[in-house]
């Protein structure tokens, strides 16, 4: 019906984790980090512990993103 299988259809499957706005708690953001799988940690800027949970991501061997907040429709603080 709609001919050959794309190629990744064949192969192995991956799939992507990405934790999202971390930086505001260094507790919470240590559990996540210190999880025993590959993920990627969308790091909050200029929140007070996003520093310290990037380095603590990037030293573990985690990929770590900028999460880079846009103009919310709430009237939320998101920071600098």
């Amino acid at each position: 019906m709609f001919g050959s299988l794309p190629s990744f259809a064949e192969g192995s499957y991956k799939i992507a984790i990405i934790i999202d706005d971390l930086g505001n708690s260094l507790s919470k953001g240590k559990q996540l980090i210190n999880m025993p799988y590959q993920m990627t940690y969308a790091i909050l800027p200029n929140r007070p512990y996003s520093e310290k949970l990037a380095n603590m991501a990037k030293n573990s061997g985690k990929e770590v993103m900028v999460h880079l907040p846009m103009q919310s429709s709430q009237p939320q603080d998101l920071g600098d």
